[in-house]
């Protein structure tokens, strides 16, 4: 009896002290907690981490919102905005399945070419230094991801007498070169050199003095760089080229004669997909840049063109089927300064979901980013508004795990590299 009377004052005692505040630091020990450290219970959206959110460390773990709210998805940097060393041109952008992200690039100082890579944290140099020993332009990235994600590189080299194409490959921590140089390269170009990769087989298409600047893509067969095919311009300049590897299948889009064209490798030879007498672009007075995506509808093409004293920025998908036509999926968006170099990207997801980034006049010149899905009839603006600070320049765009990225040339940093996602 003396022991029962014993644990009801104890009881009374810690009920009053409950009740009196005085124990709520015993209370949140065996309650449901304000915060989680696992990140399964603490998560982004905060929905068990209590008033505070969590502070979560799992793949669902996070900030936690106020009050177990949902967070609303905004353009936010990858880094510091503004990172590399000085003012860049050339801006080539890529990422693989691991998640990790690479920019390459020339500084416009040095003139010589860099690559780096977003470690999670910040974003650091691949290699001890320079990638290339001279100076370089039109830099081109691209990732081996048939076992280990491997980045390559392609620049050309512009220094009178010497003037080349050159890739290399980080491995070994390392930059080694991957073949002989690539001689046929004329001084100026009016296309980028651009690589791409299909399992570890690298290929690269430019424009070629001995076509007259025609289009040309070489494979790396067997530790030679051997053409695909004679040219896929038609002995013509193959202006404003937008090359890629849709699975092992080659597609290229180009302009000639101010129209706007779409083949792709056959196995034995370049066909047009073109529905006779036509091209991409509606109205033959100017057409200036040119990027293309594959998905599992077909091509879709973002470019500029001239129409009616306005530089306007138009998406066109290529159908084909039983019958070939083009889908016009609309014009939008203005792009009217003189500035051709960079302005128009695009991307496109597994469930054929398509983001268009461009330069975009009617905000400043700063970057736009827009989505439509393919039973979408209308385009929406990712973010409500533009992406980036202020005016851009050479714009990539890719889409990594449903992630929109979009890496730029920025002026409100300098003309330094800024790297954003909206999530």
């Amino acid at each position: 009896m003396k022991k029962s009377k014993t644990y009801g004052i104890i009881l009374c005692i810690l009920v009053f002290l409950l009740v009196s505040g005085c124990g709520g630091d015993l209370l949140s020990t065996i309650g449901t907690g304000t915060s989680s450290t696992s990140g399964e219970t603490g998560g982004t959206t905060g929905t068990t981490g209590g008033s505070s959110g969590g502070s979560g460390t799992g793949d669902t773990g996070g900030s936690g919102s106020s009050g177990g709210g949902s967070t609303t998805p905004s353009w936010k940097d990858v880094g510091s905005p503004g990172f590399s060393t000085g003012e860049v041109e050339y801006v080539s952008f890529a990422g693989d399945p691991n998640g990790n992200l690479y920019v390459a690039y020339t500084d416009k100082t040095s003139t010589r070419a860099l690559v780096q890579i977003f470690d999670g944290t910040s974003w650091r140099n691949m290699g001890s230094g320079y990638v290339s020993d001279e100076g370089t332009e039109m830099v081109s990235i691209t990732i081996d991801t048939y076992t280990t994600p491997i980045p390559l590189i392609a620049y050309k080299v512009n220094n009178y007498p010497n003037r080349y194409i050159r890739v290399k490959k980080f491995e070994n921590s390392t930059w080694q070169q991957v073949g002989a140089d690539i001689t046929d390269v004329p001084a100026s170009q009016g296309s980028p050199l651009q690589l791409s990769m299909w399992l570890s087989t690298p290929y690269i298409a430019y424009p070629s003095t001995n076509y007259s600047q025609a289009g040309i893509v070489k494979k790396f067969v067997t530790g030679t760089w051997e053409d695909l095919g004679t040219n896929f311009s038609d002995s013509s300049p193959a202006n404003y080229m937008s090359f890629l590897l849709y699975g092992y299948t080659p597609y290229v889009a180009y302009e000639r004669n101010q129209g706007g064209y779409i083949k792709k490798w056959s196995g034995s030879s370049w066909d047009l997909l073109n529905p006779p007498d036509t091209t991409f672009n509606t109205y033959h007075l100017r057409l200036d840049a040119i990027a293309l995506t594959v998905g599992i509808y077909g091509p879709v093409v973002i470019y500029r063109e001239q129409y009616d004293n306005v530089l306007r920025i138009c998406v066109n998908r290529l159908y084909v089927g039983e019958s070939t036509y083009w889908i016009d999926l609309g014009n939008i968006g203005i792009c009217s300064d003189n500035v051709p170099k960079g302005i128009v990207s695009i991307a496109i997801t597994s469930d054929d979901t398509l983001y268009a980034a461009f330069r975009d006049s009617e905000n400043g010149n700063k970057v736009t980013v827009k989505k439509r899905t393919y039973s979408g009839a209308q385009w929406e603006t990712v973010g409500g508004g533009p992406a980036s600070a202020s005016a851009a320049e050479y714009i990539n765009l890719i889409v990594l795990n449903n992630v929109p990225y979009i890496a730029y040339k920025d002026y409100a940093n300098g003309g330094k590299i800024t790297v954003r996602k909206y999530e």
